[in-house]
C-alpha cells in the first residue's frame, strides 16, 4: 500500500515541472491570448488560397515533446465583406491536410462579451501525425490555432487540448 502511495506521489511530482512550464501570453494588438508550453517564437510566412490569394502571415509557435503549438494570423481587414467566404476556404484547406476526423463548431467562452465562434478541424496527417486546428475570424483577422502532433509525438497528447482550451479573445 505504501509503495502504491509513493509511486503516485512520484508521478505527480514528475508531472509538475512540465505543467509549470506552460504560461499565458497576451497579444492585445491582435485581441487574443493563449497558453504556450514555453516562450513562443514569432515568425513570418505565407498563406495561400484560391479566394484569399497569397497573403503574408504572422506566426507564434512553441514546441514540446513532439507537438508544435502554433498561432497563424492572416490580416483580411481590408476585405471585410469577404470574410465569411475566406473562413470557409480556410476550413476547407484545413480539412485537406490529411484524413478528416472531425469538423465541428468551436467556441471560446471567456464571457458573453468576448465569446467567439469558429471551427475546429482534426485530421490525421499524411506523415502519421495529427493536426487540430481552431479557426476564427476576429476583427478582419483569420486566426488559426494549431496543435500539430508530429509522428514522434503522442497522438493522444492531452496538452494539445490545453492549448486550444486556453484561447481567449478580448476585442
Amino acid at each position: 500500500m505504501r509503495l502504491i502511495i509513493l509511486a503516485v506521489a512520484a508521478a505527480v511530482l514528475a508531472a509538475a515541472p512540465a505543467q509549470a512550464a506552460w504560461k499565458s501570453f497576451k497579444y492585445p494588438q491582435y485581441a487574443f491570448g493563449v497558453d504556450f508550453p514555453g516562450e513562443p517564437k514569432t515568425g513570418k510566412g505565407e498563406y495561400r488560397g484560391v479566394i484569399a490569394g497569397r497573403m503574408a502571415t504572422t506566426t507564434m509557435s512553441a514546441e514540446q515533446d513532439g507537438t508544435i503549438y502554433q498561432v497563424e494570423m492572416v490580416d483580411f481587414s481590408n476585405r471585410l465583406a469577404e470574410t465569411p467566404v475566406l473562413l470557409e476556404e480556410a476550413v476547407f484547406l484545413a480539412t485537406q491536410e490529411g484524413k478528416l476526423i472531425s469538423d465541428v463548431t468551436a467556441r471560446t467562452d471567456n464571457g458573453q462579451k468576448y465569446a467567439k465562434y469558429g471551427r475546429r478541424v482534426t485530421v490525421l496527417t499524411k506523415d502519421g501525425g495529427k493536426k487540430i486546428t481552431e479557426l476564427y475570424l476576429v476583427n478582419g483577422r483569420l486566426l488559426m490555432f494549431e496543435g500539430i502532433i508530429t509522428p514522434r509525438g503522442d497522438l493522444e497528447n492531452p496538452e494539445a487540448a490545453r492549448f486550444h482550451d486556453s484561447i481567449v479573445f478580448n476585442g
